[in-house]
């Protein structure tokens, strides 16, 4: 690529915007690990010896500990609103100090005992927990930030590559080369790329920016008349056109969309990646193949040597017909229920901040699925496979398999897709 066209100093300049504040809740996750939790010492409250049996599929943390609480006899809470994040706990026959272990560890807080008789116990967020949440947040804003300058130079250089090698390209599986063979993505890219780089800056910092096309040139006037439907007043473009930016994406795949609006008319395109419209996904696969190049270390626990295999038996086709573009496949299996498959082959007791709710529509259609079935594979490595598809993490601590999503650190509204509010444009077929 030639490093001294305008378009590459632009991206070069932008490379040196500090944009973590920006991209705090819009990045990619590299959370560390955690300091060992506090929990209450089970020689001053005997009562936390106690074996407990109580397995939950998805409701709350506090409708789980409501539950232990009744069991045990012992008041256990927590504060908002970790008691409304969801909890799969399966398998879990343990004392109730080590399940309030793993719960700590699952949700990076800490247990906080009362001073009154009988002792009751409220997990919580301390200082030491916040910094932590506030750490994480950093190094995954910083990761954000090299992902969307990273992929921004990519979809300018495919703009950039004559139909043969934009061929070539999209051949290997590139998505977004492939894309880009569509007219209406290289003239919006093209259009995109025309912005001031006093305009790339102030969106990479989080800021929306609305340009006129008359202040971008003539050449940009008269793209954009070759996008949209043509008008009965020849100089709406000028006077009235317009495109906005601004960042959106998912929490660990942030992204920039833009708008073009003339007069009526207008269109929504996502300049770094070939999805998230119209329920269009990024295909768990890719991200397998970064799991593939990362292993997780093993625990030194036996339980884990054992072999295991996820399978999700869709209806004939389901797979297929979602593949192109990728969608969710109908009636795929939510993580919730392929942790109830992984149990029953493996004696881990295991605890996960993940939801469960079949009878929500919207809520099925945001999950994940299993990019294809998992068949004998050690369970290090399809823990790495599930979580990979899921946007999860696991570890092995407290005598739990704990599973938590990357974004642990962010709120489940954090974590959602983000389309921002850019003026959105009325549904309309552009020029062929």
């Amino acid at each position: 690529m030639n490093r001294s066209t305008p378009e590459g100093a632009w991206i070069r300049g932008c490379a040196r915007v500090v944009v973590a504040a920006a991209l705090v809740a819009i990045s990619i996750s590299t959370a560390g690990r955690a300091e060992p939790e506090q929990s209450a010492d089970a020689r001053a409250d005997p009562r936390l010896n106690e074996l407990v049996s109580e397995e939950q599929l998805g409701e709350t943390l506090g409708e789980y500990l409501e539950a232990v609480s009744d069991v045990s006899r012992v008041q256990l809470l927590a504060e908002k609103p970790y008691d409304q994040r969801g909890l799969v706990a399966l398998n879990a026959r343990l004392p109730l100090e080590q399940i309030q272990r793993g719960l700590a560890r699952t949700y990076r807080l800490t247990w906080q005992a009362s001073s009154s008789k009988p002792t009751a116990y409220r997990l919580y967020q301390r200082l030491e927990d916040q910094e932590l949440r506030r750490r994480a947040r950093e190094r995954a804003a910083a990761a954000g930030q090299g992902s969307v300058l990273a992929q921004l130079e990519h979809v300018r250089s495919l703009a950039a590559l004559p139909p043969d090698q934009l061929n070539a390209v999209a051949a290997r599986g590139d998505r977004e080369a492939d894309q880009m063979k569509s007219p209406l993505t290289r003239k919006m890219t093209a259009l995109a790329m025309m912005a001031q780089p006093a305009t790339w800056r102030a969106v990479l910092q989080g800021f929306q920016q609305r340009v006129k096309l008359a202040d971008l040139g003539p050449e940009a006037v008269a793209l954009a008349k070759s996008i949209v439907p043509d008008s009965p007043w020849p100089d709406v473009a000028e006077r009235l056109g317009f495109v906005a930016f601004g960042l959106g994406g998912t929490p660990n795949r942030p992204t920039i969309w833009m708008v073009l609006k003339v007069g009526g008319h207008g269109i929504l395109h996502n300049l770094l990646y070939a999805d998230g419209l119209q329920r269009v996904r990024q295909p768990p696969a890719e991200r397998r193949v970064q799991a593939t190049l990362n292993p997780s270390r093993v625990p030194k626990d036996k339980r884990f040597m054992v072999k295991v295999s996820l399978r999700d038996e869709l209806l004939d086709g389901a797979r297929e017909a979602a593949a192109t573009p990728p969608r969710r496949p109908t009636g795929a299996k939510p993580l919730a229920i392929l942790l109830q498959d992984l149990v029953a082959q493996t004696e881990l007791p295991i605890l996960a901040e993940c939801d469960y709710r079949p009878d929500d529509a919207k809520w099925l259609r945001e999950q994940w699925w299993l990019a294809e079935d998992i068949e004998e594979k050690p369970l290090p490595e399809a823990l790495d496979l599930l979580c990979a598809d899921f946007e999860y993490e696991w570890e092995f601590s407290q005598g739990f398999l704990i599973l938590r999503p990357r974004l642990w650190f962010a709120g489940p509204e954090e974590r959602s897709y983000i389309v921002p509010e850019l003026d959105p444009p009325p549904v309309w077929a552009p020029k062929k």
